[in-house]
């Protein structure tokens, strides 16, 4: 095992889902080409079958695909250091959530962030 590597954890059947912290590269359009803006965020695990209806399968007759929004309010749970355009901290509130959402490409950047995170891509590509 590499000195920065962590050292592996044991998978416990039943255990509590936790919320883990992730960092959102939010694509900003420029000169012919995309910035990536850092926004780390703080997640809420939700079970495969949660998962699943993020995706569209197994969900109810009538039931409808949620949003891309309805997501992000169902999984982010805070930010450790969001600012306003003057500088100062944001805290976290349903309401500063909703502000988040109306920045261009937002949503989708956070739900493919999460729906890597939480299926494993993001660890089969740097694995």
């Amino acid at each position: 095992m590499n000195k920065d590597q962590a050292p592996p954890i044991a998978f416990i059947l039943g255990a509590a889902l936790m919320n883990f912290t992730w960092t959102v590269n939010v694509p900003v359009p420029g000169q012919d080409q995309y910035q990536f803006a850092k926004l780390p965020l703080e997640f809420v695990q939700v079970d495969q079958a949660q998962l699943d209806k993020f995706r569209g399968i197994g969900l109810a007759e009538g039931e409808a695909l949620p949003s891309d929004a309805d997501i992000v309010r169902r999984v982010v749970v805070g930010w450790p250091d969001l600012k306003n355009a003057a500088g100062e901290p944001v805290p976290f509130s349903p309401e500063a959530l909703e502000q988040l959402m109306l920045a261009p490409i937002v949503r989708s950047a956070i739900v493919a962030t999460y729906m890597a995170a939480m299926s494993g891509g993001a660890a089969r590509k740097n694995g």
